[in-house]
């Protein structure tokens, strides 16, 4: 009897062996974290108002030359964003006349090209021109009393001076990356 119970303590002992059981634990979701470049249009048509940032003479400019802009006022975008004033952009002269002899004025036109706002070239739709004072009528009294002195009259010069306002307009619609970039030093 005490094989009997020797042999059943020894079953018993043998279906209480544990058994490895594996343990999930449930993951923790993570935040997904999205790096989104924004992006808003600049329509064409806005108006941007730019200030020359230096002189121009019909004395001095000849076609080609290009001469620095800057806006002056803020920019209004359709959802609400601000592009502040003094972003910079790029002009170019498109015809030069220097003022000539019996009273012929200087002429200038200029055409206003662009702004970069961030790494963007907003193209801008404006031109300028401008006859300095012509001094014809003058020439033609000058020559009637004293034949000479009407070959040594001149009109004068155009000038637009340094810090003169123009109103441009977008030509193209411009995508722009917010958040904005600051306006460069140098464009």
């Amino acid at each position: 009897m005490i094989s009997a119970i020797f042999l059943a303590s020894s079953l018993a002992i043998a279906q209480v062996t544990p058994v490895p059981v594996a343990v999930v634990i449930p993951s923790v979701p993570q935040p997904i974290v999205a790096v989104v470049n924004a992006t808003e249009k600049l329509p064409e048509g806005t108006e941007i108002k730019v200030r020359l940032d230096q002189a121009l003479s019909s004395a001095t400019a000849v076609a080609g030359d290009t001469f620095a802009i800057s806006t002056v006022e803020e920019i209004r975008l359709p959802n609400g964003t601000v592009i502040p004033a003094g972003y910079r952009g790029k002009g170019t002269v498109t015809a030069a006349e220097k003022r000539g002899m019996l009273g012929k004025a200087g002429q200038l036109d200029v055409s206003l090209d662009y702004v970069r706002i961030g790494e963007v070239r907003v193209h801008l739709r404006a031109n300028k021109g401008g006859e300095g004072k012509s001094g014809v009528t003058t020439t033609i009294v000058l020559s009637l009393l004293i034949t000479p002195l009407f070959l040594m009259h001149h009109g004068h010069e155009m000038v637009f001076p340094k810090g003169q306002v123009v109103t441009t307009y977008v030509d193209d619609d411009a995508t722009i990356a917010l958040p904005l970039a600051p306006a460069p030093k140098d464009d």
